[in-house]
């Protein structure tokens, strides 16, 4: 890969993340205000993005209104942080803004979020069905989703005798 900075080609191929970050942040500092044009420098933007989608895990897979759903979303990490939502049966649910994030060493950042919902009739479709998607996002580089299939315990088939 090679990265056109204040008028000269770096290559930037071999090197790993950290010097990467080293190295531009170097280039950037370099840079004076006269130099700095948006037509001949483009910025190297240094993401690690998830190679899957996020990890979605629920209390129970078998609900009646009036029970509480209990989930958890949580995103591989990666360099930034992803924006987790919960769909239910593709409305949003739950508050978007209730993610904290965990950091490593490696400086990648993992997004965790919580949803507990008392569900309701309305929440059911008439086939006694929820689909629960929990979506990451990063920026516009990187959109993905996991979703898990709950059912109503009214719904369930009665064996025969």
């Amino acid at each position: 890969m090679e990265s056109h900075v204040g008028g000269k080609y770096i290559d930037t191929s071999n090197l790993c993340l950290e010097a990467l970050r080293n190295l531009l942040s170097e280039v950037l500092r370099k840079l004076t205000a006269e130099s700095f044009e948006k037509s001949t420098v483009r910025f190297l933007l240094l993401n690690e993005l998830p190679q899957t989608g996020p990890i979605l895990q629920v209390n129970q897979k078998k609900f009646d209104a009036g029970e509480i759903l209990k989930a958890n979303c949580s995103s591989i990490p990666s360099k930034p942080a992803a924006t987790l939502t919960f769909l239910l049966n593709n409305v949003q649910v739950g508050d978007p803004n209730d993610t904290w994030i965990e950091t490593f060493n490696d400086s990648l950042q993992s997004s965790h979020s919580n949803l507990r919902l008392r569900l309701k009739p309305h929440h059911f479709t008439r086939d006694g069905i929820m689909i629960l998607r929990c979506t990451a996002v990063i920026s516009t580089l990187y959109r993905n989703s996991s979703e898990l299939q709950l059912v109503s315990k009214a719904k369930e088939p009665v064996p025969e005798r």
